[in-house]
């Protein structure tokens, strides 16, 4: 693999930190590893190593990924010989029903056009991505278990920065969910299966969750798995619909029909949607 690798991208690219095989164990410029309270890891060596090669065998620097990164958006443009513009173009085009494309996941639209992946072994953490319509991007490397919460507020801070609103700041209202009326937003809710899953799409795969409970007490609304005690609290947008703060950008909208009923609810992930109707009792 690092012999195909090495012709085919690291050196086109002039990826010259870039390898999948493992460095040597004397190697000092590398990144050390570091558990969840921070401290080394991995000792004595000081670093990883994971038999995936494929998944997890990449050793690379962040300029060498931001160089991978500006290659495909340059392809995709028309700008750069990496790819063919025709295959830059489908590998960049969703293939139904999944948000990914030939390989990268997909997201927004005009300007705001993204292509990213996050990767994740024990102790690292990292994301790329590009914006194909500009040709703006940024790539992010920690070397620690809590490197995921750091990498969120980076890439929302070069978000900002970029300025195209692909991952706009959510503010939320303050509600009294105290207040009877949303009292009946608890309940179980059972996945529409008519929905196509080309609709359903990255929910599919990250929230493919078949009955849902709703929870509302001591002025919370909690969402979970119903029949588990897995669930996560829920942060108010509007008076019907709520977003998690465990999973960006996941809203969730409850469904009141004439009588002010709530009977459904619908999970929304970018372009992605899913429905869930009110399991009825047995009586009813």
């Amino acid at each position: 693999m690092d012999t195909l690798a090495r012709r085919q991208v690291f050196e086109p690219l002039h990826m010259q930190r870039s390898r999948f095989t493992d460095p040597p164990a004397t190697t000092d410029n590398i990144a050390k590893a570091h558990d969840s309270d921070g401290k080394p890891t991995a000792l004595p060596r000081g670093w990883q190593s994971f038999p995936e090669q494929g998944a997890s065998g990449l050793w690379t620097s962040a300029n060498d990924l931001a160089a991978f990164v500006a290659a495909l958006t340059a392809s995709y443009r028309g700008q750069g010989k990496f790819l063919p513009h025709p295959f830059a173009i489908d590998m960049m085009t969703e293939v139904s029903p999944s948000w990914h494309g030939l390989g990268p996941r997909l997201d927004g639209a005009g300007q705001a056009r993204i292509f990213h992946h996050g990767g994740s072994n024990d102790s690292y953490r990292a994301w790329i991505e590009g914006y194909l319509e500009t040709g703006d991007g940024f790539v992010i490397l920690t070397n620690g278990e809590n490197g995921a919460a750091l990498a969120k507020e980076i890439r929302n801070a070069l978000s900002d920065a970029i300025g195209r609103g692909v991952n706009p700041a959510v503010r939320t209202v303050a509600l009294d969910l105290r207040e009877p009326r949303y009292a009946d937003y608890a309940g179980v809710f059972e996945q529409d299966e008519n929905v196509p899953m080309a609709q359903r799409r990255a929910l599919a795969d990250i929230f493919d969750i078949p009955t849902l409970e709703v929870k509302v007490a001591d002025g919370e609304v909690r969402v979970g798995v119903a029949g588990t005690k897995r669930d996560g609290r829920v942060l108010p947008v509007s008076p019907n619909r709520f977003v998690s703060p465990d999973i960006d950008g996941l809203e969730i909208e409850f469904h009141r029909d004439a009588f002010g009923n709530v009977e459904a609810l619908s999970l929304v992930l970018g372009e992605a949607r899913g429905y869930y109707v009110r399991r009825k009792l047995a009586t009813q």
